[in-house]
């Protein structure tokens, strides 16, 4: 992470170093985050804090619809300025809500039962919008369905629910082997601009792989645990500077936390984005490396779980049992999770593999 630039910090100046922590403590971590996913985590928080009140409305679904300032300058119809929808003060059911991406805008009702809501988002024009439908349903069993790219297409929904669930080693890795079946496995599936390969052909690694695979992965988790947890990133300490970590501090009280989860990330690449080879000794120093970060980390810091999270970008997948044979039994004592993926060259270096392991197989 790049170095904070000078400031006069006036009176402050004499705590200086403790101010600098402050900025790097990931509170309000998420504005860098793309739009739709903020607006998700915001309006899920603001269906939690609702649902917390004793007057909270569980009788009708509601749809909570991202859109640009410019909709409110000709809106399809009259609706109702909302300021402070976000504070959960306000119902939310049997409402249509045109939002920001902080989850505030302006509403109106609608008439009638599920099917006329999204006839009212197709009468709004608003269909092709990124939408939340909120289902509530009472003690803990409403769900959340996002379309993001309107109602117009129903088939391409996620759904999950408004309860928050506990970041456990096995939904975290849940969560990046879908950032991974999604965005990583192949070159092909993201734009080059956030590819980790620079020259994938032979081989090359960009310069920042790890931090283009930690800002994936922290979007993942973060649209799974968010906003019960808050997905942290780069946070210094005397003992480093970890990758990513998972801190639930969401309706607690002030100064309370649970430290879930620590995550060091590990590319392991043959070469460099200039060519430049790594032997297989400092490759494997480097997970090694990893092994002891997790485990400092999850002990210093108080952490409940620690995961060494590496990516090979070899030309060869060797396996978790080759890659992590030399820091198997130290990881097991040392409790430290360890998970690997293996990124493929191009779709035809997938097709391939895919087929031979089936023919070894067979």
């Amino acid at each position: 992470m790049a170095e904070q630039p000078p400031m006069d910090n006036g009176a402050w100046t004499a705590d200086d170093d403790k101010l600098k922590g402050v900025w790097l403590t990931g509170k309000g971590s998420d504005t860098d985050l793309p739009g739709p996913l903020r607006f998700l985590i915001a309006v899920r928080r603001m269906v939690q804090t609702r649902e917390h009140e004793t007057d909270a409305e569980f009788d009708r679904p509601a749809a909570m619809v991202l859109v640009s300032p410019s909709f409110y300058e000709s809106p399809p119809t009259v609706l109702a300025r909302r300021p402070f929808l976000n504070s959960g003060n306000y119902r939310l059911t049997g409402q249509l809500h045109y939002l920001g991406v902080a989850a505030t805008g302006q509403s109106r009702d609608y008439a009638g039962g599920d099917g006329a809501l999204v006839d009212a988002l197709v009468a709004d024009n608003a269909d092709t919008l990124p939408t939340v439908i909120y289902l509530p349903k009472a003690s803990g069993h409403s769900k959340l369905n996002w379309y993001p790219q309107g109602v117009a297409q129903l088939d391409k929904v996620q759904s999950f629910p408004v309860a928050t669930e506990a970041p456990t080693p096995e939904r975290i890795k849940q969560v990046i082997d879908g950032v991974y079946e999604n965005e990583l496995r192949t070159p092909d599936q993201v734009p080059p601009s956030f590819s980790v390969w620079e020259d994938p052909a032979k081989g090359w690694a960009v310069k920042n792989a790890e931090e283009r695979m930690q800002y994936a992965v922290r979007l993942g988790l973060s649209g799974r645990f968010s906003p019960h947890c808050r997905i942290k990133a780069e946070q210094p300490d005397k003992d480093g500077r970890t990758d990513i970590e998972i801190i639930g501090d969401f309706g607690v009280a002030p100064g309370k936390q649970t430290n879930f989860a620590v995550l060091e990330m590990k590319v392991l690449r043959e070469c460099g984005s200039k060519g430049k080879l790594r032997s297989p000794a400092e490759i494997d120093k480097h997970v090694c490396d990893g092994l002891e970060q997790a485990s400092t980390y999850g002990d210093d810091r108080h952490f409940e779980e620690r995961l060494l999270c590496c990516f090979d970008m070899r030309p060869n997948n060797a396996g978790e049992k080759t890659v992590f044979a030399a820091i198997h039994d130290d990881a097991e004592k040392l409790k430290v999770h360890l998970c690997l993926w293996y990124l493929y060259r191009s779709s035809d270096h997938y097709r391939k593999a895919q087929v031979a392991g089936k023919l070894k197989g067979g």
